[in-house]
Formats: C-alpha cells, sequence, structure tokens
C-alpha cells in the first residue's frame, strides 16, 4: 500500500464484462451533444418499474449516492455513526468520507460474505444507527436477519445493490429492501451506461432521509466524459483488447484505489441514454451470468481445498462474479486461468483516510482472510459455457 493506493495483481481479461452495444454507444453520444430529452425521466420510470420504489433521485455514480444516503440518514437518527463492513469496496470508505460520518466496522463470512451478526450487533452497540450492507459480486445477504437487528436498535438499513443485478431475496430485487437503496451504473456493473448512480427511498424512513440531502447535488451535464468512457468500453471490454489496454498504466486497470470524495452531481444525459438504450441487455446478461456460474459449481464445487461463498435460502444471486476462498496458503490452479483475479486487497479499517474516522473495528478475521484469499471467476459472456475461461 502505498498512500491511499492498494494494487491488486493485473488481469489479462476484463474482471467485469457489462455488455455495451453499439446502438447504446450512439444514443450516448447523440445525447452528449444535445439530441436528447427524456432519457433521465424514461431511465427514472425504468428503475421505478423494477424495484417499485417510493422516491428515486438519479445522481453521477453510486458512490456518490450511497455518500448521500449515509448523510441523510445520519440526519435522520442524529447519530453519525454508520456500520459498515470491514471487507467492502473501497468507495465505502469513500462515501463515508464525503458524508463526514464515523466508523463501526463489523465482520464479514467468508462462507457466506454477509455480515458476522454478533460483530454487527456490536457496531450496533457502539453508537451506529445506520447499517450498510453490500451484496458483494451479486450474493444476496440474509436480509431477514439483518433487518430483525436493525429493528432492534431502530437503525437505518442502507442496501448497497451496487453489484447485484439480477440477484434478489425472497422474491423481490435486490435494492429494494432496505430503507434506502444504492445502484451503480459504472463501468464493470451489471448494468452501465458508462456512469452514473441512482438513491432508491424503499420505505417511510427512506423517503424522510432522502428528502434531507435530495438538494444536495447540482445538475448533472450533458456527459461529453462519459461518451468518451462508452466508446472505451466498447472497444476494449472484449479479453484481447483489454489486454492491450492493460498494459497502459496510466489507466489503472488491475488496481484497487481509495478515491478523495468528489462534489455530488446529478447523472449526466450520455449516461441516462445509454442505460435506457441498455437495460434489456442488460437483464439477459445477468440471466446468463447465472448459467456460467452455475458451470463454475459444477465444476470446482466440490474441491475440498476451496471454500465457496452461498447465498442462504431465500437468496437467488446475481453472479457479477464468482466468489471463491481458497482453504491454504498455497497457489490454487485456478489462479492460473486467465480472468481469475483477487478481490479487494485489504481491510477497509487500514485504509489511511480511515483511521481518524473509526469508533469500533471487529476482532474478527473474517475480513482479513478474504483479503488474503478470496478469488473471483469471471461470469460475463465471454466465459465459456463449461465453466472455464
Amino acid at each position: 500500500m502505498t498512500g491511499n493506493r492498494v494494487v491488486a495483481r493485473r488481469v489479462s481479461m476484463p474482471p467485469v464484462y457489462a455488455p455495451i452495444s453499439a446502438r447504446s454507444v450512439i444514443r450516448g453520444v447523440f445525447a452528449a451533444i444535445g439530441f436528447d430529452n427524456d432519457s433521465r425521466e424514461t431511465l427514472r420510470r425504468l428503475i421505478e418499474a423494477e424495484y417499485s420504489c417510493r422516491d428515486l433521485v438519479l445522481l453521477d455514480s453510486g458512490t456518490t449516492a450511497l455518500t448521500l444516503a449515509m448523510r441523510g440518514a445520519s440526519l435522520l437518527s442524529d447519530s453519525d455513526v454508520v456500520a459498515i463492513p470491514n471487507f467492502c469496496c473501497f468507495d465505502i470508505a469513500t462515501a463515508l468520507v464525503g458524508a463526514d460520518c464515523r466508523a463501526a466496522l463489523y465482520d464479514i463470512r467468508p462462507d457466506s460474505l454477509g455480515p458476522d451478526f454478533e460483530s454487527l450487533r456490536e457496531a450496533l452497540e457502539a453508537g451506529a444507527r445506520t447499517v450498510v450492507v453490500a451484496h458483494l459480486f451479486g450474493l444476496p445477504i440474509d436480509l431477514d436477519k439483518t433487518r430483525e437487528l436493525c429493528s432492534q436498535f431502530e437503525a437505518l438499513l442502507i442496501e448497497d445493490a451496487a453489484q447485484a443485478v439480477g440477484g434478489k431475496w425472497d422474491g423481490r430485487v435486490l435494492g429494494s429492501l432496505g430503507s434506502l437503496g444504492i445502484l451503480s451504473f459504472g463501468r464493470g456493473k451489471g448494468r452501465t451506461g458508462g456512469g452514473g448512480g441512482a438513491l432508491l427511498a424503499n420505505d417511510r424512513m427512506g423517503e424522510a432521509a432522502l428528502t434531507l440531502v435530495r438538494d444536495s447535488s447540482v445538475a448533472g451535464g450533458r456527459g461529453l466524459g462519459t461518451m468518451v468512457r462508452l466508446l472505451g468500453q466498447f472497444l476494449f471490454g472484449r479479453p484481447p483488447q483489454f489486454a492491450l489496454a492493460a498494459r497502459v498504466p496510466q489507466l489503472n486497470l488491475g488496481e484497487t484505489v481509495y478515491k478523495d470524495p468528489w462534489p455530488a452531481r446529478g447523472i449526466d444525459r450520455a449516461a441516462a441514454a445509454a442505460l435506457v438504450s441498455n437495460w434489456a441487455e442488460s437483464s439477459r446478461a445477468a440471466r446468463l451470468r447465472a448459467t456460467r456460474a452455475f458451470g463454475h459449481t459444477r465444476r470446482i464445487g466440490k474441491d475440498e481445498s476451496l471454500l465457496i461463498p452461498r447465498a442462504p435460502a431465500k437468496g437467488v444471486a446475481g453472479y457479477l462474479r464468482y466468489p471463491v476462498v481458497l482453504r491454504g496458503s498455497a497457489e490454487h490452479p485456478l489462479e492460473m486461468e486467465p480472468g481469475v483475479s483477487p478481490s479487494y486487497p485489504t481491510e477497509i479499517r487500514r485504509l489511511p483516510a480511515m483511521q481518524d474516522r473509526i469508533v469500533y473495528a471487529t476482532e474478527g478475521d473474517g475480513a482479513r482472510l478474504l483479503a488474503q484469499r478470496l478469488r473471483t471467476v469471471p461470469t460475463h459472456k465471454w466465459a465459456r459455457k463449461g465453466g472455464s475461461i
């Protein structure tokens, strides 16, 4: 680790493939140059139909959505302590700093990638009145136990579904079960427009929290930068082209980096237009990822040198990636396959930006083990049906 930069091993294939069609790119380009007036409203209607939310705000990223969610929840509860997982995308730390909150860090179970509930209870006892949970790689956590624990402490639940397209809990779409739901549409997500995110209010508490931060962002622009990202994603999203792009150090591909917070903005027109065009294809791709994941389970599910995290009985996984945990410290043959890569390389508690914000940190070993031994296998369309890459 150097400063706020943590480097993970580079990979020769895209860690995630989010489909972008030529039509979606063209829609985004036309919107960026001014030929679009209604994509934001169309996108809003698509989200409302799929997630059945009470209210929503379209934003420039999932990180911004999570920042505003934490800020609104802390204002509503009159407590700035937020319970967050000790193993997660580093953007959760960016959001916490951007919301000017403090952290109570709970542990994650390697067998489910969900909360260690005793650790989460201790985080709530330490003063947290907001809980953030994340469905890592599309694997749903136990939302029944989580909601019950939040209810006991009158804590507001933020459900980070940035990686969860295609996932469900008890028949409901992931992202619709917390008081607030977080969606992300960035590169490498299951539904992408080159950028963007959404903050969903799913109940009365969520509506009240969203109301407190609704005017915190400035309006999004046309999206000239998004237009460039869409073109890059279309041109370099396939494995051979990605391998070439990964050789350019300035692109930081294959790195996990903490980013400082930035001012909140609304979604731009190019991202909204590309998302609208790409919506149905993203749903089809989610179903394909589930098929690829089944192939991985059939191929390696009985390998005793691997721990395969499983969703609880009520959960249906979206499988943005297929997670496996090495049981031993020795290198496993799976690691040599193209596209297989480590995940987040350190615990959230160890990020320099977090050091002055922690009020409670778990003593559990789950997050540390995952940072050392979790590997993820591609489930995108370029992964062959039999499970090998």
